[in-house]
């Protein structure tokens, strides 16, 4: 078996494979450009590595996305499969060479199936469940959530917060510098920035700094969500300074009543319960209250997000991480 890194040659054998051996017209498996847009890189090879045989038949892939270019980097798994060959530790010789290639402090995955957590596990990785929180919006009917239990808590700080828009790249490096992106890891560069929430080819994404008077260093990424006329935002990530989200529910408030949503949720790991609770945000804990996730296809349900990686403290890990805000349905061209 041949494991190695891909090229841009190997992109229609990878597409096919999924279409076979992950799922039948996933978006990854027909539309190229945005296959190119999310593991191409401009030397040519792809976040990916790939197991043939001596026939040139495709065997496993481990797909990737890095959060930076440094030297020594972080990065996230996004889509790692392997079908029955000769070679039963073929998965973990696809992580071999993915280690090889790629000299990192961290490395995660996220949104891990049952199946994946046990593997990780197996290998002495760090695993866990992402903490869903969420605030209604005070309205009398829900079309996207199922709120048996309306809940909004009071919010007695965080009144002099704003939510400031940057547009581009250029108004986000105004605001924070590279002291703040290395404030935590995973280290985000402003390539990964610019490419992952600027420059994405379907979704469109705010960038909104917490604004305290005249200090700005910290943003949320938000992604706004429409069902049946109805909307909701996802939180889908997050830079700077934890004690900079306590009160920014004041703000987020503001936000939801202006543009009608239901309710903005957040799923994350490593951000301490106490800050959250300040935030003005509750824990999802039960099913008391449905914050559904899926809407590619929409699915009513509540959905735990898996994780698993090499550090076992000291990280933060959100939703617009790896793969867990990528389309799923087809672009109609």
């Amino acid at each position: 078996m041949i494991v190695r890194q891909a090229t841009y040659s190997d992109i229609p054998s990878i597409m096919q494979f999924i279409d076979e051996n992950w799922k039948k017209g996933h978006i990854l498996s027909v539309d190229r450009e945005f296959f190119e847009w999310q593991y191409g890189t401009k030397q040519g090879l792809l976040n990916a590595i790939v197991a043939y045989d001596k026939e040139g038949i495709l065997y496993g892939i481990k797909l990737y996305i890095p959060f930076n270019s440094y030297e020594v980097c972080d990065v996230m798994g996004s889509l790692w499969k392997t079908i029955r060959s000769e070679d039963v530790f073929l998965g973990m010789h696809l992580s071999e060479e993915f280690d090889r290639v790629n000299i990192h402090n961290f490395c995660g995955g996220c949104g891990l199936s049952k199946k994946a957590i046990k593997f990780s596990k197996l290998i002495g990785e760090f695993t866990g469940t992402m903490k869903h929180y969420y605030r209604l919006n005070d309205l009398e009917e829900y079309k996207i959530a199922i709120v048996n239990n309306k809940y909004i808590p009071e919010i007695r700080s965080g009144m002099d917060i704003e939510l400031l828009p940057l547009p581009t790249i250029e108004m986000f490096k105004k605001w924070l510098g590279v002291d703040i992106l290395v404030t935590h890891t995973p280290v985000k560069d402003y390539g990964y920035i610019q490419h992952r929430y600027y420059e994405h080819p379907i979704y469109t994404y705010s960038v909104w700094g917490i604004r305290h008077g005249d200090l700005c260093r910290s943003v949320i990424i938000t992604r706004e969500v429409e069902y049946k006329n109805a909307r909701v935002l996802k939180i889908v990530d997050f830079i700077g300074y934890d004690e900079d989200i306590i009160g920014i529910s004041i703000a987020l408030d503001k936000l939801m009543k202006s543009k009608n949503y239901e309710y903005v949720d957040f799923y994350l790991y490593g951000i301490k319960d106490d800050i959250m609770k300040q935030s003005g945000m509750i824990l999802r804990e039960d099913n008391t209250n449905v914050i559904p996730n899926y809407f590619e296809p929409f699915v009513q349900e509540n959905i735990d997000l898996n994780f698993s990686t090499n550090f076992r403290e000291g990280f933060r890990i959100y939703r617009g991480d790896g793969d867990q805000d990528r389309p799923s349905v087809p672009r109609n061209k």
